[in-house]
């Protein structure tokens, strides 16, 4: 079995990482995100680099995801508010670059379908959901290890606008995910917010439990749904642990009385 490599384009920044047949990385790289590149063509330079440097003159497997509205048949970011991509053929800029053929999925569902596999055996009904917590904000829902697609748009539950209260008119992700938590605390991330309640800062505090109710809101409406056994939280937010789950089950339990 040869070492594969793998790319995350997000809306802040681009990871690449070398793997071996177990899945043990073998090395990482990063850079940001090139914006604004409406054609894609700045970021499929930039994942041609980061998977040039990593493959060092080897020719090996490259899969690529990329966050928003994606049509993995076709290799193309139908629309990605996070990148200002719309109808991108992300896939054949990138091959194009590397001279080999490609692999592509929508970011939230290739990373929950290694959550899947990091669960053990999941029973061939049970509905699972993957919520990570980034840039933007969206689930993956799983039918056993099947993914639900729905043209693309299933899970995309930050895209829901609050109809009421302080974030009416607002969609979920613009309150309830980290760059939208780090950009309302005027910090550089999500990370500098949770040292900061860690802390004792009331600001920041009032932030978090804010954060956390609409988190729970979109949650609460998830799991009315599609009623999954299991809710895996992700992304860069989740090591901050019982700092966000606590207030996250509280908002939750309240929700869904």
């Amino acid at each position: 079995m040869v070492n594969a490599l793998g790319v995350d384009v997000g809306g802040t920044g681009i990871k690449a990482v070398l793997v071996d047949a177990d899945g043990t990385v073998l090395a990482e790289r990063s850079t940001p995100t090139p914006k604004p590149d409406p054609t894609g063509a700045q970021t499929a330079d930039a994942i041609a680099e980061l998977v040039l440097e990593l493959a060092n003159g080897e020719r090996l497997p490259v899969g690529v995801t990329s966050p928003g509205l994606t049509d993995e048949r076709l290799g193309v970011v139908v629309d990605s508010v996070n990148l200002g991509w719309q109808n991108v053929a992300i896939r054949d800029l990138v091959e194009d670059r590397l001279g080999i053929p490609v692999g592509f999925g929508h970011d939230v569902r290739t990373g929950g379908l290694a959550e899947i596999h990091s669960l053990g055996e999941v029973g061939p009904d049970a509905v699972t959901a993957f919520v990570p917590i980034g840039t933007g904000l969206a689930a993956a829902i799983f039918i056993g290890e099947r993914p639900l697609v729905g043209n693309g748009w299933a899970g995309e539950i930050g895209q829901v606008v609050f109809p009421s209260g302080p974030h009416a008119g607002k969609r979920i992700e613009e309150v309830a995910s980290a760059a939208a938590l780090a950009a309302r605390a005027g910090t550089a991330g999500a990370a500098d917010v949770a040292r900061l309640v860690a802390a004792g800062d009331p600001r920041a505090t009032e932030l978090w439990d804010d954060t956390a109710d609409a988190l729970g809101f979109a949650l609460a409406t998830l799991t009315a749904a599609i009623a999954p056994e299991v809710i895996i939280i992700g992304g860069g937010l989740a090591e901050s642990g019982e700092l966000l789950f606590a207030p996250l089950r509280d908002s939750l339990a309240r929700s869904l009385p």
